[in-house]
């Protein structure tokens, strides 16, 4: 193996554990009412939903329910997360294309 393909494999690989990181994150916060919860120990979970732009997940509070009106989220995690799988994967094709035109 030369080091131009080990280069290629170590990319891939970083790539591919960066987009199963992300999505083990996504199920888990989707499996998981506690992403939701307004306080500490309180059992009056928010409502989660995805945002599309920016995005990522949300919770939605309302003044009947919990006593204030709010919507956090989301954080810019998804946002870098997909950008990082872009330049990756970006970085990966060209690395692939580089080994191929020197072999």
């Amino acid at each position: 193996m030369t080091r131009a393909h080990s280069r290629e494999r170590t990319a891939i690989m970083i790539w591919a554990a960066v987009l199963l990181v992300g999505i083990a994150y996504a199920i888990l916060i989707n499996d998981s009412d506690v992403y939701c919860e307004p306080a500490d120990g309180s059992s009056n979970y928010g409502d989660f939903a995805w945002s599309v732009f920016p995005p990522g997940p949300t919770c939605t509070f309302n003044e009947a329910v919990h006593g204030f009106d709010e919507v956090r989220g989301p954080n810019p995690g998804m946002s870098i997360w997909l950008i990082a799988l872009v330049v990756g994967a970006v970085l990966c094709v060209e690395l692939l294309r580089r080994s191929r035109r020197s072999d």
